[in-house]
């Protein structure tokens, strides 16, 4: 939680409670190099425990016992987005694992996620070539609704004299949140603007990867999904049209899902959840 709020002046500061970015795997898992992986990333405020709920033990369990390689994610969720994607990006260059490679991340994980993939891409980089699909689970594509809606607040705060101190301590917050205003994927989309509490949506369109099949899914707080998707209730923290992701194309395959009667955080231990990542893996 002290690196999803505060994460950039810990590591600006060389605190030692900055977490570095690390791949976790069970102390038992035996891995082969080309053996198929899965590669989970968590969300803000959050570690790869986080995972360990509801019906993912047992799917986790299972998927080893078929042979794959299922790792985890560790990040700093308080750095920007963009930083955290180029060290995931050179993080599975040097990884010893060679086989095929399917990406899954919760919320902020999945625009980590894209976010790797285009840098690594852009950059020449080899492992690219070894990713199936990317799924992301409540990803806030287009942005949280929260954040906008705290950032606004803080605008108003720096008004008047008296409310400044809580435009101050609003300002605290990490600059990982701040991409989760519109869903920043790279540098470009924060760099040459000085204002931290800027309103605009300053982004540059990132196409969804070219040959990666991609899984978008959204939870709903609706008891159905029948409805068009700005109808349906958030989950609490993302929108359904913004884990939908529509605005978002490219040449690749893209299947959108909505699960009803779920929350956020409800997406990281639902079975449903597990049995599409069956289908989507082929098992």
């Amino acid at each position: 939680v002290a690196n999803g709020v505060f994460g950039q002046r810990l590591a600006e500061t060389g605190n030692a409670l900055a977490i570095p970015m690390t791949l976790h795997r069970p102390d038992s898992a035996k891995r082969a190099p080309r053996a198929p992986q899965l590669l989970l990333l968590h969300g803000l405020c959050m570690s790869e425990a986080g995972w360990r709920r509801g019906a993912h033990p047992a799917f986790e369990a299972e998927m080893r016992g078929q042979g794959w390689d299922v790792a985890y994610l560790r990040y700093n969720s308080g750095l920007r987005i963009s930083r955290n994607g180029a060290a995931l990006a050179s993080l599975l260059e040097a990884d010893a694992a060679k086989g095929p490679l399917w990406l899954v991340g919760h919320s902020m994980g999945g625009l980590i996620a894209r976010s790797a993939l285009h840098q690594a891409r852009e950059a020449g980089l080899r492992w690219p070539s070894r990713v199936r699909a990317l799924v992301t689970l409540g990803a806030p594509h287009d942005g949280a609704a929260l954040e906008r809606l705290g950032n606004h607040a803080n605008r108003l705060f720096r008004v008047s004299p008296y409310t400044a101190p809580f435009a101050r301590l609003g300002n605290l917050r990490s600059d990982g949140i701040r991409d989760l205003r519109h869903g920043n994927l790279l540098e470009d989309d924060w760099r040459d603007t000085p204002d931290p509490d800027h309103a605009h949506d300053p982004r540059r369109p990132v196409p969804l990867a070219p040959g990666v099949r991609h899984v978008l899914v959204a939870a709903t707080r609706s008891e159905a999904a029948d409805a068009p998707p700005a109808k349906l209730r958030d989950d609490l923290l993302v929108s359904v049209p913004s884990a939908l992701a529509h605005a978002h194309h490219g040449s690749s395959p893209v299947e959108r899902h909505v699960l009803p009667g779920l929350d956020h955080m409800g997406l990281l231990g639902s079975r449903r959840v597990h049995d599409l990542l069956r289908r989507i893996v082929g098992r």
